[in-house]
């Protein structure tokens, strides 16, 4: 199965990026100053009519630019979003997705040169996203489905 990128909802998703950042400037410093790209992808096709579209494999990704990728867009991380998962998700769940996928950006100054890593998660979840998004993530006491 193919795969496209809507330039459309690529938009809304950096909107929401830039959001994010904006909202949680101490906690998301590094992201602030790294430039991303944001994409959204979908499926070219879906089997027939009669099934479901296919579960995403991830929900929202992020990766860091490759050389080539930076030296022509001047990008150092690439954000992409399920298209088929952001078209049902609510404000919440992609807030939180991107905040998750946003905390992995990390700045390191080595040899006085700047150089973007990925950071490793502080427990399973970042704990920012624990604390923030608890009761969210708990509805009725329980972890909702997905979560």
């Amino acid at each position: 199965m193919g795969k496209y990128y809507d330039e459309k909802t690529s938009a809304e998703v950096g909107k929401y990026g830039h959001r994010v950042i904006e909202d949680n400037k101490d906690t998301l410093y590094d992201a602030g100053l790294a430039s991303i790209a944001y994409l959204a992808q979908y499926p070219t096709t879906i089997a027939d009519d009669s099934k479901k579209p296919p579960r995403p494999k991830f929900t929202a990704k992020l990766m860091k630019a490759s050389l080539e990728v930076v030296a022509i867009s001047k990008k150092n991380y690439i954000l992409v979003v399920d298209g088929l998962w952001w078209d049902t998700a609510d404000a919440t769940d992609r807030e939180k997705e991107i905040m998750h996928c946003l905390l992995h950006i990390k700045q390191v100054i080595k040899d006085s040169e700047v150089v973007w890593k990925m950071k490793k998660h502080d427990v399973e979840e970042f704990s920012v996203i624990l604390a923030k998004y608890y009761d969210y993530i708990h509805k009725d006491g329980e972890p909702n489905e997905g979560n």
